[in-house]
């Protein structure tokens, strides 16, 4: 199945993802498409940081609250629908 998407050209394999990752701005592809990235927004370290702080704030919280709740579905009803702002009714 891998393969015929491959053949297709709407999947890479692994040697073709290498080569696509190995070239930096503008290359051409293993299927010899023309691909022009775009321009990577410059982003402060100190933004970097924070946002990986977050990321990792957001995950701990998450982890957490698996073993807070003695169920499955009292983490889902208590914890997860009210993150999400979902009041499903029942």
């Amino acid at each position: 199945m891998s393969q015929a998407l491959i053949n297709q050209g709407r999947a890479l394999s692994w040697q073709q993802f290498k080569i696509l990752l190995s070239h930096k701005q503008t290359h051409t592809n293993p299927n010899e498409q023309s691909v022009n990235k775009a321009p990577i927004k410059s982003i402060s370290k100190s933004s970097h940081a924070n946002r990986n702080e977050d990321y990792l704030t957001a995950a701990k919280a998450f982890m957490d609250s698996t073993t807070e709740y003695p169920t499955t579905k009292a983490w889902f009803e208590q914890w997860l629908l009210p993150k999400l702002k979902l009041n499903p009714d029942y």
